[in-house]
């Protein structure tokens, strides 16, 4: 049972596929339940200590792929432009941005993978434009310039925790 979450990740690549669907209903469902189980496997391994460091990877891994796909699909039918997915993207730009700067410094393996605040944040209202999307609602130039704001501020917090973080070990070593 204590696999439930790491379930629930991967079901979110699947429902990705839904997202396909012709029908309003089906897609309506899929955004929705997407939005559930990214609850729900965060919720559960957090109260019941079922958190793994397998389940850090996945969660994360199973909501790009939901966006990407769901991106990808919204762009195929015309709703939004390859532009507005760029800039719904930015925060993971970020995130792969920072990862790299990691990687120069050699410190990618200490730095702790954890979900942060902009990131739940920037997950919800993806899901959010997606239902709007799905409704065939227009969604305002605007909230894909919060999409980017959204990107630097998890820039930011990603820099000040790494930071914050070595001068504590640095502290500590004395």
């Amino acid at each position: 049972m204590h696999h439930l979450p790491n379930l629930l990740s991967v079901s979110r690549i699947f429902l990705s596929l839904l997202l396909f669907s012709d029908q309003q209903s089906v897609r309506l469902l899929a955004i929705f339940l997407a939005g559930l189980t990214d609850f729900l496997d965060g919720f559960l391994a957090r109260k019941l200590s079922w958190i793994s460091k397998w389940g850090t990877t996945l969660d994360p891994i199973g909501d790009k792929f939901f966006v990407m796909i769901g991106l990808v699909c919204f762009i195929l039918e015309g709703s939004v432009s390859v532009l507005e997915a760029l800039l719904m993207l930015s925060r993971d730009f970020a995130i792969v941005l920072f990862a790299f700067y990691l990687l120069y410094k050699k410190s990618l393996k200490d730095y702790p993978i954890r979900a942060i605040f902009f990131g739940k944040v920037t997950t919800a209202l993806q899901l959010g434009t997606f239902l709007l999307l799905a409704c065939n609602m227009a969604i305002p130039f605007p909230v894909y310039v919060v999409f980017l704001c959204l990107g630097i501020l998890a820039l930011f917090e990603l820099w000040y925790t790494f930071a914050f973080s070595t001068v504590l070990q640095k502290n500590s070593s004395k």
